[in-house]
């Protein structure tokens, strides 16, 4: 089986309105990358303030900030993979901004540290309420000069001001392909924003950076805004969150729950199962149906314990048919079984399926042609322990 990197946005994707992973996300995500699930996120957020938000998240795959820039070990901060500007862009950025008269916020790694460096006292309207949204963090970093300004591996510049002001700058910067430059008005205010980066620093080629990096041979992705068309490009499945932009939506794989019903995690959910299955039932060939579409729905409807919802367990239960193989129970087990899910209490047939059937070591797998797959005993107890875990 392929090896998948799975990579989602954060900010309205994988966090809702709140701005924070919903508890049930948390317990879902954390338990997927504990059986092996190779799960990241890419973000246009600082180390710094992805850490906040994603609190309670235990990642261990590289994650990826400030929109592809940094490549980064989620424990420790350490930099695997880094996109600064050149020194010969560094310097055209430099005397393009003195030519404006503009004085940016530069973000850079000063002395091996992350700092947001601005001239102390040349404060704007917009730079100050920036400052103060960010009383206590430890990257800000006042300097007296511009000498002082633009010390250390610079990567971003932000540029806060009027729109007047900061249209030129965005024209002069925009024509040149070797940077990525965006002006957008802040949410509910007056001020506008021009950052510029250089035009390696994309979630795109970070990703692409990573897969190899880890190994992976596919990735599926999440996101919500215009500005995840390019990593949805790279992506063999790309899935667009319902709260996402039209544009965003019209070349996704498939669109899904929005950010505040956790839907990332759920579709994640979904999709162990369905793999756990595949495992069990030869790819899901001779699994019944419904079964496959079934699992897709994830943990919410292994929880409802009905028949009409679960097949996939009903199919290892019914007899073997011309058509679709499965495994197989001795009768008076299965007729036990359905009574149980009939009366509706899930996990005790759960624990039945455990008890009656694989630790006593009746149930076999039958071997019609189009089941190409026998599994050893305890294999299938293994496999269908894990699937088993999900539905409560």
């Amino acid at each position: 089986m392929e090896r998948t990197l799975y990579v989602t946005d954060l900010d309205g994707t994988l966090l809702n309105q709140a701005g924070r992973i919903p508890p049930e996300s948390l317990e879902i995500l954390n338990r997927l990358m504990a059986r092996g699930m190779l799960f990241t996120y890419a973000t246009a957020r600082s180390y710094v303030s992805a850490s906040v938000v994603t609190d309670g998240l235990r990642v261990s795959a590289p994650v990826i900030v400030y929109n592809g820039a940094y490549i980064l070990r989620p424990d420790s901060g350490e930099i695997l993979a880094r996109e600064e500007f050149s020194a010969p862009e560094m310097d055209f950025v430099v005397r393009a901004l003195d030519s404006f008269g503009v004085d940016p916020l530069v973000y850079a790694y000063v002395d091996g540290v992350e700092r947001v460096s601005w001239i102390a006292g040349q404060e704007n309207d917009g730079v100050r309420r920036y400052l103060s949204l960010r009383q206590g963090d430890r990257r800000l970093r006042p300097v007296a000069s511009r000498e002082e300004l633009f010390r250390g591996d610079k990567f971003y510049f932000t540029c806060i001001g009027e729109r007047a002001a900061l249209e030129p700058v965005h024209a002069f910067f925009a024509q040149d392909v070797r940077f990525r430059c965006t002006l957008q008005q802040e949410l509910y205010r007056p001020e506008f924003w021009c950052e510029i980066m250089p035009a390696r620093a994309t979630k795109a080629n970070a990703i692409q950076k990573l897969c190899r990096l880890l190994g992976g041979e596919r990735i599926v992705s999440f996101g919500d805004a215009i500005n995840d068309i390019p990593m949805f490009q790279i992506s063999q499945e790309a899935y667009a969150v319902a709260n996402a932009a039209g544009e965003l939506k019209a070349i996704a794989t498939g669109v899904i729950g929005s950010n505040d019903s956790g839907a990332v995690a759920q579709w994640l959910a979904g999709a162990c199962q369905k793999s756990l299955f595949d495992k069990l039932v030869d790819g899901g060939a001779s699994s019944p149906a419904t079964a496959t579409s079934t699992i897709r729905n994830g943990r919410a409807a292994a929880l409802t314990g009905s028949l009409a919802t679960l097949p996939c367990l009903l199919g290892l239960l019914r007899p073997a048919s011309a058509t679709g193989g499965g495994l197989r129970a001795p009768p008076p087990v299965s007729a036990k079984i359905l009574r149980i899910f009939e009366r509706g209490n899930c996990k005790e047939a759960i624990f039945a399926l455990e008890n009656g059937i694989f630790r006593r070591g009746i149930l076999r797998a039958p071997a019609p042609p189009q089941f190409s797959m026998v599994v050893p005993l305890r294999s299938q107890a293994r496999l269908w322990h894990s699937l088993l875990h999900w539905a409560y």
